[in-house]
């Protein structure tokens, strides 16, 4: 919700609203905000709600390139490594959710992952 959109940069987010979004109870959500904030995605903001973190176009910036390096490394250790059926599994239904044209289009040329 935080890495979409859906709650915006110093949005207040709350035990009450958040669950009502879930459709679940406050219980797991009292749980997990906490420990949203310890990771810095959410701020203390009030006396017991939290406010969705503000990234700077530097930090996006260095995530993207962090991100990138780890799968530039993922790649290359799997490229020299070979993979299992199922990380081959996995990773076609990555493909399927991230890239939906590419999975149709493997589909119809009966293509699969192969190592």
């Amino acid at each position: 919700m935080i890495f979409n959109g859906e709650l915006a940069p110093g949005q207040r987010v709350t035990e009450e609203a958040v669950a009502d979004l879930l459709g679940v109870s406050r219980t797991p959500v009292r749980n997990l905000l906490p420990m949203l904030a310890l990771q810095g995605l959410l701020l203390p903001a009030g006396r017991r709600g939290f406010a969705v973190r503000a990234f700077s176009d530097k930090e996006s910036w260095e995530a993207l390139e962090l991100g990138l390096l780890l799968e530039g490394q993922a790649a290359r250790m799997l490229a020299t490594g070979g993979a299992s059926a199922h990380v081959l599994s996995a990773l076609e239904a990555c493909l399927a959710i991230q890239i939906p044209h590419f999975a149709v289009a493997m589909r119809k040329r009966k293509l699969r992952i192969y190592t």
